[in-house]
């Protein structure tokens, strides 16, 4: 989402389990029409990226444990400054 709180469709995402980056990512997928994305991810550490026009790139640790279940991961992505171009 953005710093108002609106959805964000179509930034990419990009997955890649921990050592890979920036090589070799896991999934690349794109949000849907309400700002969300699924993948099926093995228990490890990955990084995720998400990247859209107009705002800054955000890289977020996550991990999947063995014994987790579904997970929701929200992030909130900075307007780019000019300077971020």
């Amino acid at each position: 989402m953005d710093p108002l709180g609106e959805l964000i469709p179509g930034a990419e995402v990009r997955v890649y389990k921990r050592g890979t980056y920036p090589q070799n990512p896991v999934a690349v997928l794109k949000t849907n029409e309400r700002g969300q994305f699924a993948a099926s991810l093995e228990p490890a550490i990955y990084t995720v990226i998400f990247r859209t026009r107009g705002f800054r790139t955000e890289f977020i640790g996550l991990e999947i444990r063995p014994d987790g279940g579904d997970q929701e991961l929200r992030e909130t992505l900075q307007l780019a400054s000019d300077c971020d171009s």
